[in-house]
């Protein structure tokens, strides 16, 4: 068992930095090491402690709210910077001139 659960969580790690789902493989092999060991049956029990205590902060309509207006503010300054980015570089083709054209008026 600790060869499997070992192997899943180690390609789990592996799926952080490459395409794949991470952490629900790291979360199976905690799942599958709980089954053999207690340090592995801790470790799942602090995982699973700290996911609810993130989804419930997440789910706070006050940080929820503070969050969806620092994500308006970032895609603000983005929609800008590309703005000025084209006016000074060029946009090849008709919509970035349309675009331009209507940023401008």
């Amino acid at each position: 068992m600790l060869s499997i659960g070992g192997v899943v969580v180690a390609a789990g790690i592996v799926m952080l930095a490459l395409p794949g789902p991470g952490w629900a493989t790291i979360f199976l092999g905690l799942v599958i090491l709980a089954s053999e060991f207690a340090w592995a049956r801790r470790s799942l029990e602090w995982t699973k402690a700290r996911a609810a205590s993130v989804r419930d902060r997440a789910l706070n309509p006050e940080v929820r709210r503070r969050d969806q207006l620092i994500a308006m503010a970032v895609a603000a300054v983005v929609v800008v910077a590309v703005a000025l980015y084209w006016r000074a570089h060029g946009f090849p083709g008709p919509v970035g001139q349309w675009i331009l054209d209507h940023i401008t008026q």
